[in-house]
């Protein structure tokens, strides 16, 4: 470079030379940049690809575990195949062919006594034999064995058939034919999810089937199969459904906190009471009066909330318990209602009617023989027994009229969290956690005074 600052061409010709080269070194390395991209991308592409092939294999696999299960809950078992169905519910709880089967247990069949099979459940007498008034026998008659946990259970007015929910199934077993008349699946949810059956009531004919479901729908069947009405009754789960006793409404108790009532003819609401918005509180229960006039609530804060359905008020709110409060029922021939809850215990209580048209729950025994939550209760048609179910793996007969209870049996290793009596009184159901349900006979003892 001159003294003016001007570079000779040496100088130019070495910069050209360094520019040169570094354009040289960027373009190699562009080169590579290239080739690792196009290798990207091929990696890339080759994933996206298996993706799409192991999504195309799953929706195959998918539809094809669908139609297996809908061809399923179509089939119904062969009075002839009990022996089969029977080895079937042995089988790992995830097996295709343990879907809805049925193990029917024979019991009542005459057998040398080393014969017999070694009895599996336990029933206590919680009170002196002789202190008992009406002793029975109880008797284990048969067992449904399912794939998921038993939400729900509903003898038939008839008492020839038995409803039970679970996980998006519904089925009907007829007692007497030994047979499922019903099995359906509900729609598929999002993967994951669950959608059990909480809930199911019958109409008086026996010919139609109500479901509340953990979708917020309710759900209409005809004894035959059909899909009669779908509708959507709230934004919360219906934990219970119950149909009046006159045929003219049926009410659903939903996770909102919202007594609904709706019609039988067009299943239009006409209807709605809802617990104070800012409690925040599920409505779990309900139970209707044999007037149809009154509708008794459980919800799970341990309030117990008595509605005029005439009116539409309370006329009646009151703390029953130390938690939650998961059952109700009313026992007409006693006026008095019972309630059961996550403290462990079921109270019953005589229903006061003031003055001023309010009533009070005036309570008169507290059944405290459960050791865990009281998930479920039923009653005898004739108000004699009420049976209750709950965590501690147990269901509790007691003797209404004394308020006492009576035998424990143990035959779930999980949560009994549904029971149901026969509207003949002569046989009872237990639906646990364990994925199964019991049918039990209920006879009197024979006694030397019968004679």
């Amino acid at each position: 470079m001159n003294v003016q600052g001007i570079m000779n061409v040496q100088e130019l010709r070495t910069l050209f030379d360094q520019l040169s080269q570094e354009y040289e070194y960027l373009t190699d390395n562009r080169t590579k940049l290239e080739a690792d991209c196009n290798k990207l991308r091929e990696f890339i592409d080759a994933q996206v690809t298996q993706i799409k092939q192991l999504s195309s294999d799953f929706e195959k696999l998918k539809a094809d575990y669908i139609q297996r299960s809908n061809e399923l809950a179509r089939a119904q078992p062969n009075p002839q195949t009990q022996l089969q169905q029977s080895q079937n519910s042995q089988l790992p709880i995830d097996s295709q062919q343990n879907y809805a089967s049925f193990q029917q247990e024979q019991i009542q069949q005459q057998q040398p006594q080393e014969e017999q099979p070694e009895q599996d459940w336990e029933l206590t007498t919680l009170i002196p034999a002789e202190k008992i008034k009406k002793p029975v026998i109880i008797a284990l008659l048969a067992e449904i064995v399912d794939i998921s946990v038993i939400c729900s259970t509903a003898f038939s007015p008839d008492g020839t058939c038995l409803a039970i929910g679970s996980d998006k199934t519904i089925r009907v077993y007829n007692i007497e034919k030994d047979d499922f008349l019903l099995q359906h699946t509900l729609e598929e949810t999002e993967e994951g999810a669950t959608n059990h059956v909480r809930s199911i009531t019958w109409t008086a004919d026996s010919q139609q089937i109500f479901c509340g479901g953990e979708d917020g729908q309710v759900r209409v069947f005809k004894l035959e199969g059909s899909l009669v009405h779908q509708f959507q009754a709230s934004v919360g789960e219906v934990f219970q459904v119950q149909i009046s006793h006159d045929g003219s409404y049926f009410a659903t108790a939903t996770g909102d906190g919202t007594l609904s009532l709706f019609s039988m003819t067009n299943y239009q609401k006409i209807a709605s009471m809802p617990r104070n918005p800012s409690e925040n509180q599920v409505a779990t229960s309900l139970a209707i009066s044999h007037d149809d006039r009154l509708i008794a609530v459980g919800y799970s804060d341990n309030v117990v909330i008595i509605w005029d359905k005439k009116t539409g008020m309370k006329v009646c709110e009151q703390a029953c318990h130390n938690n939650g409060v998961y059952s109700v029922k009313f026992l007409p021939e006693y006026n008095r209602l019972v309630s059961a809850s996550l403290d462990n215990s079921v109270k019953i209580w005589n229903i006061v009617k003031n003055e001023d048209g309010t009533i009070t729950l005036d309570l008169w025994k507290v059944l405290d023989g459960h050791t865990n939550f009281v998930l479920s209760l039923a009653t005898d048609p004739n108000d004699i027994w009420l049976l209750s179910g709950s965590k501690d793996l147990t269901a509790r007969l007691s003797y209404i009229e004394t308020g006492e209870m009576i035998y424990s049996i143990k035959a779930h290793s999980n949560s009994v969290i549904t029971v149901a009596f026969s509207p003949k009184g002569d046989t009872f159901c237990t639906g646990s956690g364990d994925q199964s349900v019991k049918i039990w006979s209920l006879s009197p003892e024979e006694t030397e005074d019968a004679e």
